[in-house]
């Protein structure tokens, strides 16, 4: 089936996607050392812009629009949610990891595996759906993302809050603050912020460094990268703020039976 005009920037993003995707599998299977750093390298810049825009563009712009038409359905809201989330966990463990072959295999295989569902599948079954009227008015999908709209926050089914996702050696939690609200974050297992929808501030601290400090704007798509040990305070604006954590998992906890 012919894609219609709200879907095809989206098939074009999904087609750089998968040549990200080859490139990176097949210097992961054989390339020598100095390839391989080539190649993550511009998968990593890709992972960080292009991929970034793209997937913010999906939960910003067409899932809304598409949901308000009833095509959208609850088990699709939910693959999205977790495929997107792992593939910014991989992106920032491999960041942390660029020389890690088999790290670079698995996202290389996510980032195929997702694209060509999303391809084969969600697309084909959105345009099934969607009625000839409908169809002539979704135009509107194409135009640039309202920031803070996003329809995939990761959030529990009932009421506000937080439910997480573990990859690996990281888990990685969707948070909800309120307007104004603040959240801590420890310093030895944060690994990564990503700003799903709403706006505020992210205020780190290097706990090796009495002087460090640094502040930045949380924006919708925005992902912070944080340095070991710099211990960090999340502040919402006036709209609220949803934000992914990615962090190591704490270590088992083990209990002993009381001395006597």
């Amino acid at each position: 089936m012919r894609r219609i005009e709200a879907l095809i920037p989206y098939s074009h993003d999904h087609q750089h996607a998968l040549a990200n995707a080859h490139r990176l599998r097949g210097a992961a299977a054989d390339a020598g050392a100095d390839e391989l750093a080539q190649v993550v390298e511009q998968t990593l810049a890709f992972a960080a812009q292009k991929l970034a825009e793209h997937l913010h563009h999906e939960e910003s712009i067409l899932l809304p629009q598409l949901a308000a038409l009833g095509v959208v359905t609850d088990d699709q809201v939910d693959r999205i949610a977790r495929e997107h989330l792992a593939l910014r966990t991989l992106h920032v463990r491999l960041a942390e990891q660029p020389g890690d072959r088999a790290l670079a295999a698995t996202f290389a295989a996510a980032l195929h595996d997702h694209v060509r569902w999303e391809e084969r599948e969600l697309f084909q079954s959105w345009q099934e759906r969607l009625t000839a009227e409908q169809r002539e008015h979704i135009d509107a999908l194409t135009e640039a993302p309202t920031p803070g709209a996003s329809q995939v926050s990761c959030q529990a089914p009932v009421a506000p809050g937080t439910t997480g996702l573990a990859l690996g050696e990281l888990n990685a939690t969707c948070v909800t603050l309120a307007p104004g609200a603040t959240q801590g974050g420890s310093a030895d297992r944060d690994v990564a912020l990503v700003c799903i929808a709403g706006s505020g501030t992210l205020e780190l601290t290097s706990t090796n460094d009495a002087d460090g400090g640094s502040a930045a704007e949380l924006a919708p798509g925005s992902t912070h990268l944080l340095a070991a040990h710099a211990a960090r305070v999340v502040t919402a604006a006036d709209a609220g703020l949803t934000l992914v954590t990615v962090h190591r998992r704490r270590s088992p906890m083990h209990l002993a039976a009381p001395s006597t």
